[in-house]
């Protein structure tokens, strides 16, 4: 009961402030979409309108950053092909990794073939990239948290340099090699709640410096960070791509080229990540990890290393076969 109470009392505080900060659309189809798993009668339909909400705010705050980038056709850049240089952030070092990100990292060292791999931490960042002294001063007084500060980090990052960006939590189960793209990310075949419909992901993204997109998300992410103090969504930086990808033909059309069914972005990308807890398969794993290149997986759950059989599961297996 107790619980139930403090929820509802969350929820509420949550509604008022982002009614005051937002618009009421946002603040409304916010709550019904905390509850979704309550009415899932209506899941869809307020899953889509809580998009249509956030996306309706954002027209009206930041619409007058488009004609910028809106005419151009091109990168402003005269590489081709995506750098051979690969981004991974962990924030404390490479020391302090967990044991699900500490074999992700030792998976991208096994498979990187002729790329580069920097890890960007709190004592090297400044060595890379010149964050907003702004946006900083969000970070130090707990506006931003690690999670989204690494959505900027990899912004700028990507937009200074180019490469690959690969969240700490991807594994990696085959050579990278990404055949000279300009752009890369995952591209799904199912579409899902998420505002970004499979169409990229975040965690796994790449392109050449000067790229239209990211020098966009760096301008967004700045301006939105002078305005406010919070995050609109937790995937804020999925709503940033969808409106570069709605308002900035280039964008789309660039986003559009991913095919669905290569081996490096398709939807089995999560494949992994579901079955970690599952009882070892060796066929259906090397299987996965043959004609899927990433994997995101999730380090803040735990998952066992063998099942209630004495069985070894999945991530007990990718814990043998990448801690080393």
């Amino acid at each position: 009961m107790k619980n139930i109470f403090s929820k509802v009392v969350k929820n509420t505080l949550l509604f008022f402030h982002k009614l005051r900060y937002y618009s009421f659309p946002v603040a409304f189809y916010n709550l019904l979409d905390s509850q979704r798993k309550r009415i899932r009668i209506f899941s869809e339909q307020i899953n889509s309108n809580k998009h249509k909400a956030i996306n309706t705010w954002l027209y009206k705050n930041f619409i007058s950053l488009i004609p910028e980038y809106a005419e151009k056709s091109k990168d402003s850049t005269d590489q081709t092909a995506i750098p051979r240089q690969i981004w991974i952030c962990w924030w404390d070092g490479t020391e302090n990794m967990p044991p699900m990100v500490e074999v992700c990292y030792h998976s991208v060292l096994l498979y990187k073939n002729d790329f580069q791999v920097t890890v960007i931490t709190k004592n090297n960042v400044n060595n890379y990239i010149s964050i907003p002294d702004h946006i900083i001063q969000k970070f130090n007084s707990g506006f931003i948290t690690v999670t989204h500060l690494s959505d900027i980090i990899r912004m700028l990052l990507l937009h200074k340099y180019g490469g690959l960006w690969l969240d700490a939590s991807v594994l990696v189960t085959n050579g990278i090699d990404l055949d000279g793209k300009s752009f890369f990310t995952i591209r799904g075949n199912s579409i899902d709640e998420n505002v970004s419909r499979q169409r990229w992901a975040g965690n796994c993204i790449g392109g050449v410096p000067n790229s239209i997109l990211f020098g966009f998300i760096c301008d967004f992410f700045s301006v939105y960070w002078k305005k406010f103090n919070d995050m609109i969504d937790y995937f804020l930086i999925d709503y940033a791509i969808d409106f570069a990808y709605t308002f900035i033909p280039s964008v789309k059309e660039m986003i559009d080229c991913i095919q669905r069914e290569d081996k490096y972005s398709n939807a089995r990308y999560m494949f992994m990540q579901r079955n970690l807890s599952n009882e070892y398969n060796p066929i259906i794993y090397d299987d996965a990890a043959r004609n899927t290149v990433f994997h995101k997986l999730a380090w803040k759950e735990n998952f066992p290393v063998i099942t209630r059989d004495n069985k070894l599961t999945f991530y007990g297996y990718i814990l043998q076969q990448y801690n080393s």
